[in-house]
Parts: structure tokens; C-alpha cells; sequence
């Protein structure tokens, strides 16, 4: 096919999202972790169009994702079934609730999808 797509394929739509990240690597890591993200959730949700500057004003790692595909590992990022989720089932603008990759060692995330990007005919 002339557009790159193998016959049959679904067309692989991206995300790009803005995202904060607190490691823990134990139980009670994870109870700071829960008090940190639920702290930042509620002034990010205040300043959307600051995220990543009012996290990091408040010394957590923020970052944007550049574009990814559900496919795609997220640059800098291990692959997170639960991140790639929440991100590709949020609208554009809205932001996640913190949400967490494991009960023991893991991450906690909010995530802010800033766009959506359509699939490309090549």
C-alpha cells in the first residue's frame, strides 16, 4: 500500500502528554509518594497551563512526552501499561488522577494530555 499501512492495519493514532513522576521503592515510600502527588494534583488542576513549570517549582520531576503511539515507549520511561491507558483515554486538556504503577515499587503519575495527533497517510 502507497501509505505505509499493512492492508487490514488499524491506523496508530499518538498522544502527547505533560506528566509528573514520583518514584517509591517500598510501601512506605509509596504512602510519601501518595501524599506528594495528591498535594501537586490539586495545584496542577489550578495551573494546567503551567504544569510543568509549577511542579518542578515544587521540586518534582515534570516533563512532555513528545509524541508516542500506544505501541511506543515513552522516551526516558519504562513501558507502563497504566500510563499509556490513562493517557490515550483522556481528552485533550483534561488532566489524570494520581494514579500509581505497582503496590510496591513503582511510580506515581499525573498526566496532562495536551494533544491528540491523527494517524498520517504517507
Amino acid at each position: 500500500m502507497a501509505s505505509g499501512l499493512v492492508a487490514g492495519a488499524i491506523p496508530r493514532r499518538s498522544s502527547n502528554v505533560e506528566y509528573v513522576e514520583i518514584p517509591y521503592e517500598n510501601p512506605d515510600e509509596k504512602i510519601e509518594a501518595e501524599k506528594k502527588i495528591a498535594d501537586i494534583a490539586t495545584l496542577l488542576a489550578e495551573n494546567k497551563e503551567n504544569f510543568v513549570e509549577t511542579a518542578r517549582s515544587k521540586g518534582l520531576k515534570a516533563r512532555e512526552s513528545g509524541p508516542f503511539s500506544q505501541e511506543e515507549v515513552v522516551s526516558g520511561l519504562a513501558y507502563s501499561k497504566s500510563f499509556h491507558d490513562t493517557a490515550f483515554s483522556l481528552a485533550v486538556g483534561e488532566m489524570s488522577q494520581p494514579f500509581f504503577t505497582s503496590e510496591e515499587k513503582g511510580f506515581a503519575y499525573v498526566i496532562l494530555k495536551k494533544e491528540d495527533i491523527p494517524s498520517r497517510s504517507l
